[in-house]
């Protein structure tokens, strides 16, 4: 059943979700509210149900926290300062720095990719091919392919077509970076609060955990504390990696 932001608050909804809980005990009876995207409209249905206390990190959310985390942009600035190498790039909040950053990690590399700050599994990239660039056009990490006219003009026409586009109408910045054709991607999703970062498959209240649990194989949790928490999570990482 899929269900839009407004229908998880809608009274009728609601009533239904105390009816099927009623058996158990009623709402007072759920330990954790889960999401596997934890929004705002989540956030609201677990207040509506006088369950904001069983959804951590609900004010939170509420207040449109995990923008924070979904967004490309954050990522890199978080990334960089953490000191998780990622491919060469830069936050772009104006057509002008797009224009100027295309041209230069095109003198570098032979495409860049264009990212949308929100989006994923490709659905917001972009890849601006060199003029001379041999490169495939057939790359599944990018929903279009567009080859550059020669010279910086070829990247200002392309941004004065795109920029809308890739900053939601000037909404979000921009993330221009070096085209890395021969990278795989790896999925890791963590669970963190403030006390340890575990995969979510391996979190017991986890849907996916409750389809895995028969034969997945959890690395121990890491219990992260203070300053510490990016390192303890990257750790979290690399042993779901092993």
């Amino acid at each position: 059943m899929l269900l839009d932001p407004e229908a998880l608050t809608d009274p009728a909804f609601l009533d239904q979700v105390r009816a099927a809980l009623r058996p158990a005990g009623g709402p007072q009876a759920v330990g954790e509210i889960f999401a596997l995207w934890p929004s705002a409209s989540v956030a609201r249905f677990a207040t509506a149900l006088g369950l904001a206390d069983r959804m951590p990190g609900a004010a939170y959310f509420a207040q449109g926290g995990a923008e924070i985390g979904n967004n490309k942009a954050n990522f890199r600035a978080i990334a960089a300062s953490a000191g998780v190498p990622t491919v060469p790039g830069e936050v772009c909040r104006s057509r002008t720095e797009a224009v100027a950053a295309t041209c230069r990690f095109l003198d570098q590399a032979e495409a860049v990719v264009v990212q949308q700050a929100h989006d994923g599994a490709g659905v917001g990239n972009q890849i601006l091919l060199a003029p001379d660039s041999p490169l495939a056009t057939d790359h599944v990490g990018a929903r279009h392919l567009h080859h550059l006219a020669p010279g910086r003009a070829g990247a200002a026409a392309y941004w004065q077509e795109r920029w809308d586009w890739a900053s939601a109408d000037g909404r979000h910045p921009v993330v221009v970076a070096a085209f890395a054709p021969n990278a795989e991607a790896i999925y890791s999703e963590q669970y963190a609060d403030g006390f340890f970062v575990t995969p979510t498959h391996c979190h017991p209240n986890s849907p996916v955990a409750h389809r895995r649990r028969a034969f997945s194989w959890c690395p121990p949790s890491v219990f992260v504390t203070g300053s510490r928490w990016s390192e303890r999570q990257l750790v979290a990482c690399h042993q779901l990696g092993e």
